[in-house]
């Protein structure tokens, strides 16, 4: 057996969640560093699905981290950028940071995480949400998909990938790495709005994923 440490599980009293379906898909992003978790391609799939008309609301929680990204170096987004994209949208709560206890209880109320990281060695932040209930759709990079049963116990979405199952772009560079980012964004753009086109037309399914992501994290990691 393996003991992979322990994280408190939730801060609330758990119910199944009633989710009002008139109310917006509830998207929660979380992480210090914005352009390496792939918040731009998370604004950018929300925008097109709010012109399509599926109602959402994202909250982001993240320092911005304005610094050189080892990921995708010379090819990431400008921090400036990010802020002018979600700036003056009213479906969009931004947090510069919050407490943790605070952050899982965004987590509780949410409905679905958006972690669609470049490059990652775990992912907590899918595990804290797990256990608030709320599933996660991320990448199929290193050890998520340990986490995530896609389709069961959140969203996989499938990239390029390399040795140890690192996306591919990490051991690119010049116009390889340039492939590979656009290839990648892409993929998370289409993927987040298939997925959130699924969801619109039936809440249930995100409600179902979050009881089974909360049993499985409960197993892995409550500290009991």
């Amino acid at each position: 057996s393996v003991f992979r440490g322990g994280l408190r599980s939730s801060f609330f009293d758990y119910k199944e969640k009633n989710i009002n379906k008139k109310s917006p898909i509830k998207l929660l992003f979380v992480g210090c560093d914005a352009v390496g978790k792939g918040l731009l391609p998370c604004i950018q799939s929300i925008d097109k699905i709010i012109k399509n008309g599926i109602n959402v609301q994202l909250t982001i929680v993240s320092r911005m981290l304005d610094k050189q990204s080892y990921i995708l170096k010379e090819y990431a987004p400008k921090i400036s950028d990010i802020y002018k994209l979600i700036e003056n949208k009213k479906y969009i709560r931004f947090f510069k940071g919050l407490p943790n206890q605070h952050v899982r209880e965004l987590m509780h109320e949410s409905d679905l995480l958006l972690f669609p990281s470049y490059d990652e060695s775990l992912g907590y932040v899918i595990i804290e949400a797990g256990l608030e209930g709320t599933p996660s759709v991320a990448n199929n990079i290193f050890a998520i998909p340990e986490l995530i049963q896609s389709r069961e116990t959140g969203f996989l979405i499938n990239q390029q990938l390399g040795s140890q199952n690192r996306w591919i772009g990490i051991w690119q560079n010049n116009e390889e790495l340039k492939c590979a980012v656009d290839k990648a964004n892409f993929n998370i753009i289409n993927s987040l709005c298939e997925i959130l086109s699924e969801v619109s037309l039936d809440r249930d399914i995100l409600v179902k994923m979050g009881m089974s992501m909360r049993r499985k994290m409960e197993t892995m990691y409550n500290m009991e």
